[in-house]
């Protein structure tokens, strides 16, 4: 009977690690990678952990996308975070802006103090958050107190930046330098988001989501699904991270298919939303905003865009201060970035909904750029930033980085910076 056993057991033993060295295969052929086992702890600890500080928000507690991260309608700025309804790990401030970097605006500046503000979306967000890691030491040569304000949230898109800027002018803000770094939600959410559903495409995104009274049951329902869905994804996630099973070349391997699944489900649950919110012939002015013509979509965009910026440029010269605007890059330029095959699998999908309007828009904006340049505005554009960098930068399949990838953009702005260190007080 002990040797039935035995040997029952050591057959056990060896299907299971013929089983395991077939998955070491399956993770060579899929990622490049016999064994990733650090890539996929990290993506675990992503999906398990800052899944919950996901900054793509929405309105007035549901806009669209999660309730996680909740947001409130704004008389000026459109929408802000909801410092009183938000989770303590967003640090939304009073003001209403995540990532705790604005505590204190409004505090006399010092003389020896270089006060940089930074403006955008969720990518000058990530930018901002690097900055205040890296951008102190960067700028070391200046001899200056290095101060990092971040007055940049999720799907903002000109002109919100404009006004943001304008309102904290007007309540007395001192900065020294006014980064903006924007461009992909100009582009994707001012077309795709808004335009498709009939919503003036300059309005705040998702602006007849945010301002209309009633929730329908079938929007209720496609919401609910998209909820369920990231519960699901995160709770099996922190499962695997807390029960190490990540050890296991076959789990993990399992894991990463399973998530793979997951993600696509969970974009498929975000498109029927957004497709879901197609104004009707009694959305009221409020939702929808001016009529406009959907062949001048872009044209308004790339006009906002240069205009809004050309005066943040003379806001900022108007109060002492450098102002700075960036392109930013994104994986959907036409080649923009080399994309080996594990970096393609998270960052890159071929029907994703914004990829048409990158594709289009870009071009015209990196020409917009030059018009910038050619006024005397200080105008980088960071679309060709990773055209040489064959490791991954993009940590998922919209626009958002990971810290090497901000790493690059911060030691731009930073040499941005020093170029103008005479004008800086």
């Amino acid at each position: 009977m002990r040797v039935r056993l035995g040997f029952s057991a050591v057959l056990v033993a060896l299907v299971w690690i013929s089983i395991e060295m077939v998955a070491l295969a399956a993770h060579l052929a899929t990622s490049g990678d016999a064994f990733p086992k650090s890539a996929i702890k990290a993506a675990l600890r992503q999906v398990a952990h800052v899944q919950d500080a996901e900054t793509e928000v929405r309105s007035v507690g549901d806009a669209g996308v999660s309730t996680k991260y909740v947001e409130a309608l704004h008389p000026y700025l459109g929408f802000v975070g909801d410092p009183d309804r938000n989770p303590f790990f967003y640090h939304v401030s009073e003001l209403g802006f995540p990532g705790g970097l604005d505590d204190e605006p409004f505090k006399p500046k010092r003389a020896n103090d270089l006060r940089v503000g930074f403006f955008g979306g969720s990518v000058a967000y990530g930018a901002g958050q690097q900055a205040r890691d890296s951008l102190a030491a960067c700028l070391a040569p200046l001899e200056k107190n290095v101060e990092v304000l971040s007055f940049a949230a999720g799907g903002y898109k000109q002109p919100q930046q404009l006004h943001v800027l304008a309102d904290l002018y007007a309540n007395g803000l001192e900065l020294d330098v006014v980064v903006n770094l924007d461009g992909f939600n100009e582009l994707a959410l001012s077309l795709v988001e808004n335009a498709e559903a009939g919503v003036h495409p300059l309005l705040p995104r998702r602006w007849n989501v945010r301002v209309a009274g009633v929730l329908r049951p079938e929007r209720a329902r496609l919401l609910g699904r998209l909820d369920y869905l990231l519960s699901q994804r995160q709770g099996i996630a922190r499962n695997v991270l807390e029960g190490k099973l990540y050890r296991s070349p076959l789990l993990s391997f399992l894991w990463r298919r399973w998530d793979r699944s997951q993600d696509i489900a969970i974009f498929e649950a975000r498109e029927a939303i957004r497709k879901q919110e197609v104004a009707t012939e009694e959305a009221l002015f409020q939702e929808r905003g001016p009529a406009f013509r959907e062949s001048d979509v872009l044209k308004m965009v790339a006009t906002s865009w240069v205009g809004s910026s050309r005066q943040m440029h003379h806001l900022a010269e108007a109060n002492g201060d450098v102002y700075l605007h960036f392109l930013q890059p994104n994986q959907y330029l036409d080649g923009s970035k080399p994309m080996l095959a594990a970096e393609r699998s998270i960052a890159f999908f071929e029907d994703y909904p914004y990829r048409g309007a990158i594709q289009i828009g870009y071009p015209l904006l990196r020409n917009a750029g030059r018009t910038l340049r050619e006024q005397d505005i200080e105008f980088r554009d960071l679309t060709q930033i990773y055209v040489d960098q064959t490791q991954p930068l993009y940590s998922d399949a919209c626009c958002h980085m990971n810290r090497e990838g901000y790493v690059l953009i911060v030691e731009e702005i930073c040499e941005a910076i020093r170029e103008q260190a005479d004008r800086i007080n």
